[in-house]
């Protein structure tokens, strides 16, 4: 009965067992398993993402007090501008809940 130390183990060389799999190839493999994209943190779309999120929050923090408070719904170009919004955000949550 042979016992292996626990050195052994952290030395022992397992690129014949595992070929050549490598923790990049894990996660790529994983990440195209999935069908739809990932956002990555990191990328110029998803920076560009929060900064239009960040200004479509402030137009709507700015208008929605405005017309609720003189009563003005919102007719023609506003209306249409604000469907966007609201599509823009149901996509950013729909996005955020597929991850």
């Amino acid at each position: 009965m042979s016992f292996v130390s626990h050195e052994d183990e952290l030395t022992k060389d397992y690129t014949k067992e595992l070929g050549d799999l490598n923790l990049k190839t894990i996660k790529y493999k994983r990440v195209k398993k999935k069908k739809c994209n990932p956002i990555f943190p990191d990328s110029n779309f998803k920076t560009a993402w929060d900064f239009s999120g960040l200004f479509l929050i402030l137009y709507e923090a700015v208008l929605v007090p405005y017309r609720v408070a003189f009563n003005m719904p919102p007719k023609g170009w506003f209306l249409a501008v604000e469907v966007i919004i609201d599509l823009f955000f149901l996509t950013d949550i729909c996005k955020i809940c597929a991850f």
